[in-house]
């Protein structure tokens, strides 16, 4: 078998060749776990479109709804004026609102029955990021800028579109270090299949083994997510055809070192 084998030829013969398992066997831990951010990349990628969709769906809605509702209003020398009936509601979902209010008479109580929210008073904002954290600004610290206005808010509204390129970072980080685990735990039940196979090989190669045997489960999981299916159902099938793929390489390998023992 050659030993060069490129990332679309490992991703299809970790699946369809169990005998590639004893060239990833002979290859070091830190060019699988590039295997599985590779793999990850493109497989988080696809699983991940709807989401994204939805997501930039409803910030697109939530920056032309703030745009037609958002009052005449100017920010200068840390004081804001609004030309507006107070409290005047710029945004409401059913877990998000965003108030503005410079007469004093609405405080952040305004916002307990949202997941967030934003509250503009004279001198502050409010943003309240989930049910446990609130961050607070004093508009005193900007009061040397230049003043702004509703033009210069609503220019930097488009900007909010960026937060998908976050949440893409985010999503994926995550995601990879989930595959990390899975293959952990992978590994784990390769230690029991290494007596069933008469294959003893080392925490560190089954790990190395899991990452690929966990080829398969990904993309199936991906596809479940893509149809909407609930992949929390699917946990008990997804180790158990990583397992299933692990104890096949265990006995090639075993298979392979007994007609001609690998060495070092």
């Amino acid at each position: 078998m050659q030993e060069n084998l490129s990332f679309p030829e490992q991703f299809l013969d970790s699946i369809f060749k169990i005998e590639t398992y004893r060239y990833f066997y002979r290859r070091s831990l830190g060019r699988a776990i590039f295997y599985l951010f590779c793999a990850s990349i493109i497989l988080a990628g696809i699983g991940g479109i709807p989401f994204l969709v939805e997501i930039h769906a409803e910030i697109n809605e939530f920056v032309e709804t703030i745009t037609k509702n958002m009052p005449e209003l100017e920010l200068r020398n840390g004081e804001l004026s609004v030309d507006a009936p107070m409290p005047h509601i710029v945004f409401e979902a059913d877990d998000l609102i965003f108030v503005i209010d410079t007469t004093g008479q609405t405080d952040q109580s305004i916002m307990d029955q949202y997941e967030s929210g934003i509250l503009i008073t004279k001198h502050e904002l409010y943003f309240k990021q989930n049910r446990f954290e609130t961050m607070h600004y004093k508009f005193s610290a900007i009061s040397a800028g230049p003043a702004i206005t509703r033009n210069d808010f609503v220019r930097w509204l488009p900007l909010l579109k960026l937060t998908t390129v976050f949440i893409m970072g985010i999503g994926f980080i995550v995601y990879f270090c989930g595959k990390l685990i899975s293959a952990l735990i992978v590994a784990a039940g390769g230690v029991v299949l290494e007596s069933a196979a008469g294959c003893k090989i080392g925490f560190g190669n089954l790990y190395k083994l899991s990452i690929y045997a966990l080829t398969l489960p990904m993309i199936m999981q991906t596809v479940l997510t893509l149809i909407q299916i609930n992949t929390l159902l699917f946990s008990p099938f997804y180790y158990g055809i990583a397992l299933l793929y692990l104890y096949r390489a265990l006995t090639a390998i075993g298979q392979e070192n007994a007609d001609k023992p690998y060495r070092e």
